[in-house]
């Protein structure tokens, strides 16, 4: 039951932190649209001018742009993670009778297996709203425009062109 509570409380969380998830995309990207361009003038230099940027170029809508994959990414990441982990609570696996002192490891442990299984599970869903976030429709555009029309045709464009490979590029 934890690991839907968690996955359900990241997707609350990401519908106020997407914005700017969206800023920071846009800003990592701004080196290959000065590159490109060879502009002097940063379009996303800083978070007010990033963001009057994209409401200007994209309308408030750009602000939430790959929305249901960053859902997916965080519903995903959580509720594997926490689902995982608290597996191996119940199991037993985190703690040492025989050895109490070793429990902390294995709690670590189990931990960094719970994160290793959630980044797996999870980065299909992270390489789709990344590519999303980065679409724009000014002139602010990265050298590459990923052209998809929502999050399906992102999955179904990349394992096109990448195969199952290109859902788990970066």
């Amino acid at each position: 039951m934890e690991f839907m509570l968690g996955g359900a409380s990241s997707m609350c969380a990401v519908l106020f932190t997407n914005p700017l998830d969206v800023l920071k995309t846009r800003q990592q990207l701004e080196g290959e649209l000065i590159a490109k361009q060879n502009l002097k003038v940063r379009s996303y230099k800083g978070i007010r001018q990033s963001f009057l940027t994209v409401v200007r170029t994209d309308g408030l809508r750009g602000l939430q742009q790959g929305l249901p994959a960053a859902l997916l990414f965080q519903f995903s990441m959580n509720s594997v993670r926490l689902g995982t982990y608290q597996t191996a609570e119940n199991l037993g696996w985190t703690k040492s009778i025989k050895h109490p002192s070793l429990t902390p490891l294995l709690s670590l442990l189990w931990g960094g297996c719970a994160g290793l299984v959630s980044a797996t599970a999870s980065c299909p869903f992270y390489v789709v709203k990344t590519q999303l976030q980065a679409v724009t429709s000014g002139s602010y555009t990265a050298r590459f425009q990923h052209r998809h029309s929502g999050t399906v045709s992102a999955f179904v464009n990349i394992y096109q062109q990448s195969g199952i490979r290109g859902l788990f590029r970066g």
